[in-house]
């Protein structure tokens, strides 16, 4: 490459790289990150970005990732300061995206030195730098999820639930009060007793049959005569009462 086209006189030894209609380079020796652009096969005479950042020997190879040809960065080391750097490559090295020491308490410094014409690798959205010592790898930060909201607290008086009631017709009601009231003169007729149990779950769930007195009479047994004048009279009542 000529010294006329912005190439520092020191030799370098790291590689160049192509990107989207640029070449991409970072001299060998107190050098900064150029790009010169090339059509029809020949390269530009001057750089068409300049970076501010000095390069120590040897300088970087620095390789570019992207989306495509979108959102393109380009990646660099720098063994005189001893950093990772990141650049925007839409606007060649012009436009400084990142450097590994520019986080507070040292977060993102390399562990141990970097070594002469180490090259920045990336995959899977990481970026790996091999120093004398170790492999340091870096990606985006992952963020916490944000609190899950809390539960509306129960009221401290919530209000009773509402009874549930079945309507009943004045038919069903007067039959109801009729085995009540007979229930009461059977106290201790066991059988009686049951006879009335057995009407409530006959009568009182459903609608009334038109022959209802024939039926009480039927499931009455006749030595339960104490129960049948009740349950007559009050259905009869009910009756010329609707």
């Amino acid at each position: 490459m000529p010294r006329d086209a912005g190439i520092a006189s020191a030799c370098s030894s790291s590689s160049r790289n192509y990107f989207n209609g640029l070449i991409y380079y970072v001299g060998g020796s107190n050098d900064v990150g150029k790009t010169f652009s090339i059509a029809n096969g020949q390269m530009s005479l001057t750089p068409t970005s300049q970076g501010p950042d000095s390069y120590a020997y040897p300088g970087s190879t620095p390789p570019i990732s992207a989306n495509g040809l979108t959102n393109g960065i380009v990646w660099a080391v720098d063994t005189g300061t001893n950093q990772l750097r990141a650049y925007n490559a839409a606007t060649g090295f012009n436009t400084e995206l990142y450097t590994s020491v520019q986080a507070a308490g040292n977060r993102d410094a390399l562990t141990g030195s970097v070594v002469k014409f180490a090259v920045p690798t990336v995959a899977d959205g990481l970026v790996f730098v091999g120093t004398s010592n170790a492999l340091n790898v870096y990606g985006l930060l992952s963020q916490a999820p944000p609190p899950a909201a809390a539960p509306p607290e129960a009221p401290s008086n919530p209000p009773a639930p509402a009874p549930t009631t079945t309507a009943q017709s004045p038919l069903q009601a007067a039959l109801a009060l009729a085995i009540d009231t007979a229930a009461i003169f059977l106290q201790g007729n066991a059988g009686a007793l049951l006879q009335l149990q057995f009407l409530s779950r006959t009568f009182l769930k459903q609608p009334l049959p038109t022959n209802l007195l024939s039926d009480l009479r039927a499931h009455i047994a006749p030595a339960d005569g104490l129960a049948i004048p009740a349950l007559i009279a009050g259905v009869q009542f009910a009756q010329q009462n609707m």
